[in-house]
């Protein structure tokens, strides 16, 4: 476990979704699938098992649902913030791929098709560098909070936002890093100057992670 000198932040991405093939999904309402909830109340069992003290968690009902069972498994209120929302579309959600594509171009069906819209710009929609701030701001809050370790449950797009902000990387081109369904990253920062200590996990399973607080090391 991370040491007093540190706080330790467990990021969570939320398990497999019910996702329409033929349509952008309405983000507020997707669900999670029956793999989706199995793969969240294994992670929720086993994150269990390492000593979480709060559970902050993204609004949409994919990522709330992965919560709440971390919540039960726990006895922890899920915190609710908005900041670690999934960078969506809203005047698309229920549009068919081939509309969207009559609207936007080809470029932006496929991005929205393939799940990384990271750099399709239309109205209404903030750009990435101000969900950057967002996050910013809030690792600082949690970290001026205290409440270590902490788990954070959220989204793809905001999983790799919050590693290239504390790690530094600002190429945008791509994604450095994705964060699979119910897998967790692990960061610890220094307790003094907030600034990033190690990345002790990148994208492993809850399993894993609590086999390495509990000191027997990866799972085979």
């Amino acid at each position: 476990m991370s040491t007093s000198e540190t706080f330790r932040i467990v990021v969570l991405r939320h398990g497999d979704a019910q996702v329409p093939e033929d349509r952008y999904p309405d983000h507020e309402r997707m669900p999670l699938s029956d793999l989706g909830t199995q793969q969240a109340r294994a992670a929720a069992s086993n994150l269990s098992r390492t000593g979480v003290r709060r559970i902050v968690s993204s609004p949409l009902l994919r990522a709330l649902a992965t919560a709440e069972w971390l919540g039960r498994a726990t006895g922890l209120t899920v915190e609710v913030d908005e900041r670690l929302r999934e960078r969506v579309f809203p005047s698309l959600y229920g549009v068919t791929y081939e509309e969207i594509e009559s609207r936007h171009g080809r470029n932006v069906r496929d991005a929205f098709e393939s799940g990384n819209s990271d750099l399709v710009s239309l109205p209404g929609v903030d750009e990435l560098p101000e969900y950057a701030r967002r996050l910013r701001a809030l690792r600082l809050e949690i970290l001026q909070a205290g409440t270590s370790p902490m788990v954070i449950v959220s989204h793809g797009g905001p999983h790799e936002w919050l590693v290239n902000e504390v790690l530094g990387i600002r190429d945008r081109g791509r994604r450095w890093f994705t964060l699979d369904k119910c897998r967790v990253t692990v960061l610890d920062f220094n307790r003094t100057s907030r600034d990033i200590h190690q990345v002790v996990a990148l994208n492993i399973s809850p399993r894993d992670y609590a086999a390495m607080v509990s000191g027997d090391g990866f799972t085979k």
